[in-house]
C-alpha cells in the first residue's frame, strides 16, 4: 500500500458522519439504550475521528466536521 492508497482509505474514513459530530449528541438518542448499537456507533466514531486526526497529522488536511 503506497502513501496516495493511505490517503484515499483516510479520506473516506474520514467522510464519514459521527454520531458525535451533532452538537447535541446523546448517546441514548441513537443507540436507545442498546449496548451493541452503543458499542459499535463509538467504534464507528472512533475510527472516523482517528482518520480526521491522521489527515491532519500526516497531509495538513481537515475533512469531514
Amino acid at each position: 500500500m503506497d502513501i496516495g492508497e493511505v490517503k484515499n482509505m483516510l479520506t473516506k474514513l474520514a467522510e464519514r458522519e459521527c454520531w458525535c459530530d451533532d452538537n447535541d449528541f446523546m448517546i441514548d438518542d441513537y443507540a436507545g439504550g442498546n449496548i451493541d448499537d452503543a458499542y459499535y456507533g463509538g467504534s464507528n466514531d472512533g475510527e472516523t475521528l482517528l482518520a480526521r486526526e491522521l489527515l491532519v497529522l500526516l497531509f495538513g488536511e481537515e475533512k469531514g466536521k
